[in-house]
């Protein structure tokens, strides 16, 4: 199966056939990892791991872990938060 390499700004892509695409279970946007080997690369979907508790605080706060850590562990437990008004069959207790 032949596929066209295209200009993407600075970088380039591989345009993957439908049928292939659909054959591998890809979808756009899809995470892929890509290996190289003696003959060229092996492109397959990529399995995300998932994140620590560590690399989640460290994203949501945009800081480091430790001054994350401090944020988080100054912000206390009791925290309320605002769900907004019922819109379905919701339970509110």
């Amino acid at each position: 199966m032949l596929a066209k390499v295209v200009g993407i700004g600075n970088s380039a892509g591989i345009v993957i056939p439908a049928t292939l695409m659909s054959a591998l279970g890809l979808k756009k946007n899809d995470r892929v990892s890509i290996s190289e080997t003696e003959n060229g690369f092996v492109v397959t979907k990529a399995v995300e791991e998932p994140k620590t508790f560590e690399a989640l605080l460290e994203d949501f706060y945009g800081k480091p872990f430790s001054e994350a850590s401090a944020l988080f562990q100054s912000e206390g437990d009791d925290v309320e938060i605002d769900w907004g008004e019922p819109r379905g069959e919701e339970l509110f207790q």
